[in-house]
């Protein structure tokens, strides 16, 4: 047996010498070929943003957490949503009712001093600061129950907090005379507080999750 720097050839072709043929088809055979699965491409669902459109009703409209929709698209809190912005959807998880009374309004309307995030006095803010330019008159930004209210809240004085259905929060501070009391239910629009309308007065508005704190922006419209 010829060896090749020491190693036999058979070892060298799979070292075994009885080795059965290799069958090869004739030319007439015929040859079927193999069949490759296809890959599944998971589908994306876009969204182009529309004049009026707020992050909260995208969510709304497409079944999903508005936190998993910021997310996907890399929003973060001074993120502006413009008109003509194309979204990318997540993974629709549940779907909503749709109505009306899902969406949020404006408390009163101003011109925003403070925004959502913001470094204020030294401390972040929870929420935004509105300075009244046309009315006094503070409204509730969405349907829901009266759950606290106080005169002498901490640093914000005149205090209301709304409970909405869905758990969702909204706070109404530094305001110049509650206008409702705890345990009413209140209506989208009705009035619940005056403004301080002097050229430093404000109201301090929030939306909470529970307890954490949501930037009011990506809800109002």
């Amino acid at each position: 047996m010829t060896l090749l720097f020491g190693i036999s050839a058979i070892s060298l072709l799979g070292g075994c010498a009885s080795s059965p043929p290799v069958n090869i088809p004739s030319a007439n055979a015929t040859i079927i070929p193999t069949t490759i699965p296809s890959i599944q491409m998971p589908q994306t669902t876009t969204h182009l943003v529309v004049k009026g459109e707020t992050l909260w009703r995208i969510a709304k409209n497409y079944g999903v957490d508005l936190d998993d929709l910021t997310r996907v698209n890399h929003i973060n809190d001074s993120t502006k949503l413009e008109t003509n912005q194309l979204l990318t959807i997540p993974e629709q998880k549940h779907s909503y009712p749709i109505t009306s009374s899902d969406d949020f309004i404006w408390p009163i309307e101003g011109n925003i001093r403070s925004s959502f995030s913001q470094l204020e006095n030294g401390m972040l803010n929870k929420g935004i600061d509105i300075h009244p330019t046309h009315s006094s008159q503070v409204v509730a930004a969405r349907s829901g129950k009266i759950v606290f209210t106080s005169d002498h809240f901490k640093q914000f004085g005149k205090t209301l907090i709304i409970e909405h259905p869905d758990g969702l929060l909204t706070v109404y501070a530094h305001t110049q005379a509650l206008l409702a009391k705890k345990n009413t239910l209140i209506r989208q629009g009705e009035p619940i507080a005056q403004a301080d309308t002097s050229a430093d007065g404000y109201i301090h508005f929030e939306i909470r999750k529970g307890y954490t704190p949501k930037n009011p922006l990506f809800y109002l419209p």
